[in-house]
């Protein structure tokens, strides 16, 4: 559904510090365990949490999950699945062969059969991964989402490589956020969030590359924080610090406020060329995305992509 004059922007995504994200280059008979908590879930939904494990199929590897009591629960063979099922909750594991990209994916799902679980149960949680022969020899596993899991700090946890699913397609530009402003008014008066620094990556935004070397996201927007319309139902009118409910603004931020800023400077690129691809556009922000001492000079970085977003420049360049 991409080509010329059809562009898709993706947010980059949330996720650089919930440690849902474990990456580790492995030899033959290297063992590593890494634990990990899973959270209550919110109001009646049970608690549950999915993660799913990548590495090349030239490479063996034998994955355990090893429950709070100690129980290993190893790996089925490969193209296999199985359920094992309990009263209070269930334990899916399966291991398939991705030909196409020459992967083995496996996977584990565990949810539980009742909102308000025991702690016990849901903290301390392992998994190990044991390497049998290794070519390629690099893991990489995910949690399907943030909220619901979490792990443990380990060398393995690392924020890199935490771009969302649909961020990493060739056929998108992928948007991270740095950060616009750190004042704003709310109904409670002027706020400043000391934390942060104008124009420096906002410290949510997730980084990459994707699993495959592809260098997302491609380029940096404003998106901490920015001022929008407060929508009649939308859940920031109650939060008074944000909320600005007389002038019917809000101040917000994520990576979700950043890839509108740049989809609206691509809507004015292909204003002016309608024939643009992705992979044209893709060629502009390299050529000409901004540069400053937050970025660096260097070609690609996990956090800005090519560099920010330059509104003049972009459009010169079309």
């Amino acid at each position: 559904i991409t080509g010329p004059g059809k562009l898709i922007v993706v947010a980059g995504g949330n996720e650089r510090n919930d440690a849902i994200h474990l990456s580790g280059g492995f030899v033959a008979n290297r063992s590593e365990t890494v634990s990990f908590d899973i959270f209550q879930g919110a109001g009646v939904e049970p608690p549950s949490a999915a993660m799913t494990l990548w590495h090349s199929n030239l490479d063996r590897f034998n994955i355990e999950l090893i429950t709070p009591t100690g129980q290993a629960i190893a790996a089925p063979p490969l193209g296999q699945g199985q359920v094992l099922s309990s009263p209070s909750m269930d334990v899916e594991l399966s291991r398939k062969d991705y030909t196409a990209s020459h992967l083995h994916q496996f996977q584990i799902a565990l949810s539980f059969n009742t909102p308000h679980v025991p702690p016990r149960w849901l903290k301390g949680w392992q998994l190990r991964i044991s390497c049998q022969s290794a070519v390629i020899g690099v893991v990489d596993g995910w949690f399907a989402n943030s909220g619901f899991a979490a792990f443990h700090p380990s060398p393995l946890v690392v924020p890199g490589g935490t771009v969302g699913l649909a961020g990493t397609s060739n056929g998108v530009i992928t948007v991270a956020s740095h950060v616009s402003k750190a004042q704003w008014t709310g109904d409670d008066g002027p706020q400043n969030d000391f934390t942060i620094l104008n124009g420096r990556s906002s410290p949510f935004s997730s980084l990459g590359p994707a699993r495959d070397g592809a260098e997302k996201p491609e380029v940096s927007a404003p998106g901490q924080y920015l001022t929008a319309a407060l929508g009649s139902n939308s859940s920031y009118r109650y939060q008074t610090d944000r909320a600005d409910t007389a002038n019917r603004l809000v101040s917000v931020e994520g990576t979700s406020m950043a890839a509108p800023v740049f989809a609206g400077v691509a809507a004015l690129m292909l204003e002016k060329n309608p024939s643009l691809t992705p992979t044209m556009v893709r060629n502009v922000i390299k050529q000409h995305a901004l540069k400053d001492l937050h970025t660096g000079s260097s070609g690609w970085t996990p956090a800005y992509g090519y560099g920010k977003v330059s509104v003049e420049s972009f459009l010169n360049a079309v």
